[in-house]
């Protein structure tokens, strides 16, 4: 970007003042300084969305404190507001004119100073209301280079051949404390430096007062909305768990979950008949058993621990295999329930229990197991009972 000519305007404050016999007044005053001031884009005859757009200038020593920069502002005239395109000519001079500054000169490393002349009784009953600040206005070649002062200010272009114009008589001064017409009658004010969105400033303490009470404002706006956010989060209650509505995934997995506990009207009949069987073999080994408000699994551990008789108990064990009666699980002990259950009228008989009687029990068929040969009379009846089928009898 090429060097530009830009016109701007540099405030002032304007408070001591003394007045002539004429009713002129006369003060010392602080003119400009170097540093970075901001501008609105508007303010350097930008247009569009850069019209809003804060600009950083910086102004340099070397640039503010020129022979043709001091010597610029000698005798400019003084303005009550900035005039029409905020330039004063021969043209419109004698319409916009209400004084003049002389005595222009560098104060310190920092300011320019110099003497104002307001001789317009309008202008001057204006500054005794409290209209008293002033802003220079001049011409100046934009550097667009940006940059970093000394101290650490931050820029986005430099202000060069700085070419003063006037002073006009306005509300609010740019330039801060330091560019201010020198006054004995009113107190220095403190000056606090803020950072706002950023941007570095430096304010008195009712400003800054005002700046940080908005600050808070919004730092406790921001936290009350995170706060309201997380409250009005929605979540959804499946069985126990309560997930955000925002996973949906979690929420079909426990939808999934509940929906494998649900019992068809099959499954429940046929647990109902299950219930029923179970019932009727544990009364089968203990006749007056009482199986209300009991599971299934208590159940049968109760019965089972009633079987003594050595048949039974063998099969008992067989089935269980080493596994301890109050170890077993609820499967293992339906099985042994039935095997033992299962012989019937033989269940407390003194036949020892081998493989065969196990199948058995648990089978409903007859074992392999060997069988007692009548002795004596018995003996001779059988063999006479079957002589007649031509088969001996052992």
């Amino acid at each position: 970007m090429k060097p530009m000519e830009c016109i701007a305007t540099d405030q002032v404050g304007l408070t001591s003042r003394e007045f002539t016999p004429e009713g002129f007044m006369v003060a010392p005053a602080t003119l400009s300084r170097t540093g970075v001031q901001r501008y609105l884009g508007r303010e350097l005859g930008l247009t569009g969305a850069d019209a809003n757009e804060i600009i950083r200038l910086y102004r340099p020593p070397e640039e503010v404190f020129a022979s043709s920069a001091l010597d610029g502002m000698n005798n400019k005239p003084i303005t009550h507001g900035h005039p029409p395109g905020n330039w004063v000519t021969a043209d419109n001079w004698k319409k916009v004119a209400v004084g003049d500054v002389q005595q222009v000169s560098k104060a310190d490393d920092t300011r320019v100073t110099g003497r104002v002349f307001i001789r317009d009784k309008t202008a001057v009953d204006g500054i005794k209301a409290g209209k008293t600040a002033m802003s220079v206005g001049y011409k100046f070649e934009l550097d667009p280079s940006p940059g970093v002062t000394a101290d650490g200010q931050e820029y986005d272009g430099v202000q060069r051949k700085i070419q003063p114009n006037h002073i006009a008589i306005v509300d609010v001064a740019r330039g801060g404390p330091l560019c201010r017409i020198a006054d004995s009658q009113l107190k220095e004010k403190t000056m606090i430096k803020l950072t706002v969105d950023g941007i570095p400033i430096e304010v008195d303490e009712t400003a800054a007062g005002v700046v940080q009470k908005l600050q808070k404002q919004a730092a406790d706006g921001v936290t009350a909305l995170t706060e309201a956010k997380t409250k009005l989060a929605v979540t959804v209650k499946v069985g126990d768990a309560v997930l955000p509505l925002n996973e949906p995934e979690k929420i079909q997995t426990a939808i999934d979950a509940l929906a494998a506990k649900v019992v068809t009207p099959e499954q429940h009949e046929a647990r109902v008949q299950a219930r029923i069987a179970l019932v009727g073999d544990a009364q089968k080994l203990v006749a007056d058993y009482k199986a209300d408000g009991k599971n299934d699994l208590q159940i049968c551990r109760e019965v089972l621990v009633t079987v003594k008789d050595e048949a039974p108990k063998a099969v008992l064990n067989a089935v269980l295999n080493g596994t301890a009666l109050d170890k077993a699980e609820l499967p293992l002990l339906v099985t042994a329930l039935k095997a033992v259950t299962a012989m019937g009228n033989t269940a407390h008989s003194t036949v020892v229990a081998s493989d065969g009687a196990v199948s058995a029990a648990l089978t409903g068929k007859p074992s392999g197991g060997t069988e007692e040969k009548p002795s004596g009379r018995d003996a001779f009846i059988k063999r006479q009972n079957e002589a007649w089928r031509g088969v001996k009898s052992a």
